[in-house]
C-alpha cells in the first residue's frame, strides 16, 4: 500500500480476518511523518501473507492528525 497526501499525519492498520473466526489479527501498521517545509507526506508498506480461502482484508485508519 502507498499513500501520498497533505503534510498531516495518518497512519492505518491492515488487518486479517479469516473465514469461521472472530479475531481480527493486525498484519502491519504505516505511519505518515513530514518535516513542518515539507508539502506532502508519503508512507509505503508491505508484507507477504499467505492467505487461505475466504480471508479477508481491511484497512483501518488508527490515527488522524496525531
Amino acid at each position: 500500500i502507498y499513500y501520498i497526501g497533505q503534510t498531516t499525519h495518518y497512519s492505518f492498520w491492515i488487518l486479517i480476518s479469516s473465514e469461521g473466526s472472530s479475531l481480527t489479527r493486525k498484519i502491519v501498521k504505516c505511519a505518515t511523518a513530514s518535516a513542518a517545509s515539507a508539502t506532502e507526506a508519503s508512507c509505503f508498506t508491505s508484507v507477504i501473507v499467505p492467505l487461505r480461502r475466504g480471508d479477508r482484508l481491511h484497512i483501518q485508519q488508527q490515527e488522524r492528525n496525531r
